[in-house]
């Protein structure tokens, strides 16, 4: 069985029947995956459009580039192993959004890195309810982009 085929009939599983079309995937799941894509991606290209040019690259990386790679990383990665390992969900939340915020200060010299750990646990908790990454990539985005704008405007 090839790797995407794996995925494919992993997804499958986590669907109730009814929700699955013939195809092996749910219609309505697609058609919200969709519309959350578009808006996102014209939220995006407006903020970026309006970013000053020296900061077209941060942002995207900021609102882009980190969401995607750290929510693979700690939702698809910890978070997951750790509820398929038999950890409670709870458990799971709070260590995968404990090690988030941890590296989050190793890699900052500021403190104050490790106030995500509250963000990390509603977004953490969203993971196991969706059986998706969808809504917690927006989710970051989203605090990342309060972030940005509200660092930008203390400074």
């Amino acid at each position: 069985m090839l790797f995407f085929d794996r995925i494919t009939a992993h997804r499958r599983s986590l669907l109730p029947p009814a929700t699955v079309g013939r195809s092996g995937r749910s219609n309505a799941a697609a058609a919200r995956f969709w519309r959350v894509s578009v808006v996102l991606g014209l939220t995006l290209l407006a903020i970026l459009m309006a970013a000053p040019a020296g900061q077209v690259a941060p942002l995207l990386s900021l609102l882009l580039i980190a969401p995607v790679t750290e929510e693979l990383v700690f939702r698809a990665g910890l978070q997951e192993q750790l509820l398929r390992l038999g950890c409670g969900a709870w458990l799971a939340l709070t260590v995968t959004a404990a090690v988030f915020a941890l590296l989050h200060g190793l890699t900052r010299s500021d403190p104050q890195a490790l106030a995500v750990f509250g963000p990390a646990l509603l977004i953490g908790w969203f993971y196991p309810r969706r059986h998706g990454l969808e809504l917690c990539i927006a989710l970051h985005g989203a605090m990342n982009l309060a972030w940005w704008l509200v660092a930008g405007s203390a400074a």
